[in-house]
């Protein structure tokens, strides 16, 4: 087998994943989108603000404590990072799901029980707040 050969037999390789074959649609308006969240988060970091819904609401939203955790995940205090919300690690697949339009595998319910667990997982971190 010569390299073409090995190359196409990769190529025609089943995968779970949709990544390895398909472009990001829109990907400038969706960049400018994260710049948007990173600027706006770090102001209202900045300004002692915080988290807006417990500024308006006066209760923490499930997303609660996800900048401190990664602030102290970039100090390489990860015990303090997974106090603060231990759904900061959940976040890398969060972007790569806006990125990809919902979908990151071939079987869409794989993409629903992933996205399920991921929303069960924050609404967990959420009670445990209020317990």
């Amino acid at each position: 087998m010569n390299h073409h050969d090995k190359k196409q037999a990769l190529d025609k390789q089943e995968s779970a994943f949709f990544l390895s074959e398909r472009h990001i649609k829109y990907l400038p308006l969706k960049l400018i989108f994260f710049g948007t969240v990173l600027i706006l988060g770090a102001v209202l970091y900045k300004s002692g603000i915080g988290c807006i819904w417990r500024y308006f609401f006066g209760v923490p939203c499930p997303g609660c404590g996800i900048t401190r955790a990664y602030i102290s995940a970039f100090k390489g205090d990860f015990k303090a990072a997974f106090g603060y919300n231990y759904m900061f690690i959940s976040i890398p697949l969060v972007i790569l799901y806006i990125l990809y339009d919902g979908r990151l595998f071939k079987s869409p319910k794989a993409d629903a029980v992933l996205l399920s667990l991921l929303a069960f997982g924050f609404l967990i971190h959420w009670l445990s707040v209020f317990i």
